[in-house]
């Protein structure tokens, strides 16, 4: 079948030139290394610490840990070396990060480092700014674990090897794609090799590229260079190695490549040695050009002022490059061979050499697609028959054998959704006659069931006189990562959109010098009532509020940005309906794309200035009522004094009086009389207990009563308030018994006030315990742990006497030495609910009119003051039963030593 050659191979090229153009395709397979450098900027030890042990756990990789505690710091480590990854504390002693990622991505680029901030807080705009800094990714200290950091330095990693691979598999394939261009463009041989030598030069930054062409005897001319200046020109000189043979023709006649980092560590022989130091040289690459399996020549790259260490990448690269200046060359031969045989043979000899082009440019085409990892195809049309290359197929996980040429296959690998986009692809490329390209990326299934993304180009090459299609060709480039490297860039940016829009408070993104809103997210929108953002976009911010700033004000918040780098203010605003309400805004110079810009934060503070004014209200209200309370204690106290007093002086006659009558002083009285007197002296004495009881609680509550303090044995101390109550334990034939530790001495304390509290302690317990019972009094020594902050409750160390709450939280204890005094009886107990009465004024639990026990219900109040006043503590427990004499009660009190 005959058509014209050109036409295929301009439509091939064109379209892999457009392909290469915008494939990301990765040809080299960069495994990240398993060892990377990490540069902790912290200023506390403690979180460094973590971060570190957190690292050590990792097993996907090794990690340099470098530590600083600030930017400044670490910025002139920088200056020596590039970490992998940096961990950086969002506030430094010196600045904040932000300002640290501003610096370091002006010094390199996003592909060189990754850039993980840490932060002590969970601020949205904080996670906002780092992003929009190039930051990889946002972690909070409280909530980091090991795997958390592990997880976040992996995904940063990837993505800035992923970053890293596509920039370089964009610039190699641009580099191969431009000097193919150059093929297609010229046959020049010379022209094509002087533009190789200098791109791959520039591209690899070397000192020298130069192209060797082998004569039959193996000496050798360069025919082609690039080289810096300061360095020897070596351009059409002709070399003679007679040690060639002996060294690495032979593999270079097989097609080997050749990377020597340093030329005196690489077992040389002597004669190559001097060959390359006649030209400088300390490193070099070399590959073979191989023209139809004969060695043409060599391309070859110098390192002339330092050895180098030569990365695969750049051998892959230089080969590939090699193989299109082979093609070139090829090129080259085939067309002067072509003109020479269209001078010397005639006309009917035109079809043989078509056929013999034909398939030397099928072969080159091969060979161009094989490179660049692409399948293809060829479809007769009328026939409906299809050649599919192996490498399209092996491109879906199938050997050549396992898949028929066949339409049918093609139709069965497709994904059916993306069927109906390449058909209407193929009809407007036929109604157009070939004139709009034929081109999709489409989804097929793999063998093993995965997705693969390609890129599928294709063009009729044949046509019948009535336009309908004969033949068409097409090729298949696999761009499954370049995919997954979009969808994952794509996740990223729409997570940072995410955080602006779904913000809680209302952002905006300001010009820093014409001070009007350039962006604002949904909140904004929301809390100003607008209709869409449009309306808040293109004007200035302080219109919003209810007070507008002068010009004065408007170069004040100016110049406090550029000072600070912050600037904050409570302010009244007015939405587009008239609401007022208080807001807080804040202002931040941030850096995007290279354009600085104000992020201000307005925060709807309505809720709290309600709440501090309600708060203020209720403040001045408890004032008043303090106040009234304070004067109303004041007139009681003064009340009870004076009363206290006034019924004292009668009192003390008439219990006189009375007791003159019983003792006979006035004369003799009979029975009845004696009853009604002694009547009179027991309700007197009961008044008198129960005016002492008031002005004591009455002293002590006013802050008169003051303590009398003495050296006390507690020996007698006790002894003396037993004596007291001795003869109400025998009317009861209550058993009284005492145990004091012997290593108890003198203390200090006021004996009146300290003999009435166990009396009253003691009196209550006999009181309070049915005949034949036991009161036991206690006294010992111990330890007791206190909380430092001075505001905590005393309470008892060991032995079951234990008084006071818990401690429930974490602060630091004291301890010190208390002296306990514990009275135990067999009363009748205490119920739980009604033990927080015991000391309340004026309470007595058995409430009714005939109650069994009397009381003036002021002693245990007087007793907890009087403990109190001596920075002790009186508590109870008691196990109540019914009607029983089995269960217990105790009272005891704490006085420090």
């Amino acid at each position: 079948m005959l058509f014209n050659i050109h036409d295929v191979f301009n439509i091939i090229f064109v379209e892999i030139q457009f392909l290469w153009k915008c494939d990301r395709v990765c040809i080299f397979d960069m495994i990240p290394c398993s060892s990377l450098t990490i540069l902790l900027i912290d200023d506390c030890a403690d979180d460094r610490k973590a971060c570190c042990r957190f690292l050590k756990r990792d097993s996907l990789y090794t990690y340099r840990i470098v530590e600083f505690e600030t930017g400044t710091q670490a910025m002139q480590w920088c200056q020596q070396e590039i970490p992998d990854v940096i961990l950086l504390d969002f506030l430094l002693p010196d600045g904040d990060g932000l300002k640290f990622i501003q610096q370091i991505r002006e010094r390199l680029k996003n592909t060189q480092c990754a850039v993980i901030m840490l932060t002590g807080q969970g601020d949205e705009m904080i996670a906002v700014s780092a992003m929009k800094n190039d930051a990889q990714d946002y972690l909070i200290k409280d909530d980091l674990t090991a795997k958390v950091l592990q997880r976040a330095i992996h995904h940063a990693v990837e993505q800035m090897h992923l970053t890293r691979q596509l920039e370089k598999s964009r610039e190699q394939q641009q580099l191969i794609g431009a000097i193919a261009l150059r093929i297609r463009q010229t046959l020049k041989l010379e022209e094509i090799l002087r533009t190789t030598t200098t791109e791959v030069r520039h591209f690899l930054k070397a000192d020298r590229v130069v192209v060797y062409k082998f004569s039959p005897d193996t000496s050798s001319t360069i025919v082609a260079e690039s080289v810096l200046p300061g360095w020897t020109v070596a351009l059409g000189t002709q070399i003679a190695d007679t040690c060639f043979q002996q060294g690495a023709g032979s593999d270079y006649l097989q097609g080997k490549k050749r990377a020597i980092n340093d030329i005196y560590q690489a077992n040389l022989t002597q004669c190559h040695l001097q060959l390359l130091e006649q030209f400088e040289v300390k490193a070099n690459l070399v590959v073979p050009i191989l023209v139809t399996d004969q060695l043409w020549g060599l391309l070859v790259v110098h390192q002339c002022c330092a050895s180098r260490q030569w990365q695969s990448v750049e051998l892959d690269l230089l080969d590939q490059l090699g193989v299109q200046i082979s093609i070139a060359i090829q090129q080259a031969s085939a067309y002067e061979q072509l003109q020479t045989e269209l001078a010397e043979r005639k006309q009917t000899e035109e079809k043989l050499r078509q056929a013999q082009r034909l398939q030397i440019d099928l072969q080159l085409l091969e060979d161009i697609l094989e490179i660049a990892h692409a399948g293809y195809w060829n479809w007769n049309i009328l026939g409906n028959q299809v050649y599919l290359s192996p490498s399209f197929k092996q491109m879906f996980g199938y050997e050549d054998h396992e898949l028929p040429n066949t339409s049918e296959t093609w139709h069965s690998l497709i994904f059916r959704e993306d069927l109906p986009g390449v058909l209407e692809s193929f009809e407007q490329h036929i109604k157009s006659r070939g004139q709009i390209p034929c081109y999709n990326e489409v989804r097929y299934r793999h063998k093993d069931g995965s997705t693969v993304w390609v890129i599928c180009s294709r063009r009729v090459i044949e046509w019948e006189q009535n336009g309908n299609p004969l033949r068409m060709i097409g090729c298949h480039i696999d761009i499954t990562k370049r995919k997954q490297a979009e969808q994952e860039l794509s996740q990223n940016r729409d997570l940072r959109e995410a955080i602006f829009n779904e913000s809680a408070d209302a952002l905006f993104l300001v010009d820093s010098q014409t001070l009007l809103t350039l962006d604002c997210n949904r909140r904004a929108v929301e809390l100003f009532g607008v209709a869409d953002k449009a309306e808040l976009i293109g004007i200035e911010g302080h219109i919003l509020q209810r007070h507008q700033f002068s010009p004065d004000e408007m170069a004040a918040i100016v110049a406090e940005l550029q000072s600070k780098g912050f600037w904050s203010r409570e302010i009244e605003y007015v939405t587009r309906q008239g609401n007022i309400f208080w807001g807080n805004i804040a202002a931040k110079p941030i850096t995007v794309a290279g354009r600085t810009l104000n992020l201000v934060r307005v925060s709807d503070m309505s809720d709290r200035k309600q709440a501090e004014e309600q708060l203020k209200q209720t403040n001045e209200q408890l004032t008043n009522i303090n106040a009234e309370l304070a004067r109303a204690t004041r007139l009681k106290d003064e009340f009870l004094a004076n009363m206290s007093h006034e019924l004292r002086t009668p009192l003390n006659a008439i219990l006189g009086m009375s007791e003159g009558f019983l003792e006979g002083v006035f004369g003799s009285s009979n029975e009845r009389q004696a009853k009604a007197i002694a009547t009179i002296e027991r309700s007197g004495k009961h008044l008198l207990e129960l005016i002492n009881d008031i002005l004591d609680l009455s002293k002590i509550e006013s802050g008169k009563l003051e303590l009398q303090l003495s050296d006390v044995s507690v020996k007698t101390l006790c002894n003396s308030s037993l004596a007291f109550i001795k003869q109400m334990a025998l009317k009861k034939n209550i058993r009284l018994s005492t145990s004091i530790s012997q290593n108890i001495g003198n203390i200090q304390v006021d004996e009146r006030r300290l003999r009435q509290v166990l009396i009253n302690l003691l009196s209550n317990a006999i009181k309070f315990t049915p005949e034949k019972g036991s009161v036991r009094l206690e006294v010992w020594v111990e330890e007791v742990q206190g909380i430092e902050d001075g505001g905590s409750q005393r309470g008892l160390g060991s032995g079951g006497h234990r008084g006071g709450e818990e401690d429930r939280f974490s602060v630091s204890v004291s301890s010190s030495v208390h002296l306990c005094f514990s009275v135990t009886d067999t009363g009748i107990g205490i119920a739980p609910e009604d033990i927080g009465k015991l000391f309340q004024p004026f309470i007595q639990l058995d409430s009714s009119l005939n109650r069994q026990y009397n009381g003036t219900g002021l002693g245990l109040a007087v007793v907890k003051r009087i403990a109190n006043l001596h920075e002790g503590t009186v508590s109870v427990s008691s196990k109540p039963t019914f009607r029983t004499s089995k269960c217990s009660a105790r009272d005891y009190m704490v006085i420090p030593e």
